[in-house]
């Protein structure tokens, strides 16, 4: 899982300046697609650990895909919200979490309510 995020963390969307000083090949749009497709119920069905290195990979992913390229992420969150399983549970909201932090501190503007909508 460790590894996984990191290579999202590199991959996904490629910087230039990357600690390895060289130019790091991104990950094909058609895998991207299979992550993002899987991703969310991999990590609900883990242990506690695998869990949180994963929904870091998604909060990564979510940086640069979300909400333009990821339109499906929250109806998909929201529906394992049917589950009794505290664990699946607690990944949802740990998520969700994760997902809006970057929301906290930004101003209201036209703009924001746009993404969010």
């Amino acid at each position: 899982a460790v590894a996984f995020k990191n290579h999202v963390k590199y991959h996904w969307e490629p910087k230039d300046d990357n600690p390895f000083n060289e130019a790091l090949i991104p990950i094909a749009e058609e895998e991207k697609a299979q992550i993002k497709t899987h991703l969310i119920t991999l990590m609900l069905g883990s242990s506690r650990n695998v869990q949180l290195q994963l929904s870091e990979a998604l909060t990564i992913i979510c940086s640069t895909d979300f909400p333009e390229k990821w339109q499906n992420l929250i109806p998909e969150l929201v529906s394992k919200f049917q589950s009794q399983d505290q664990n699946i549970l607690n990944g949802v909201l740990q998520t969700a979490g994760s997902i809006f932090k970057r929301y906290r501190n930004q101003y209201k503007s036209q703009e924001l309510y746009k993404e969010l909508k």
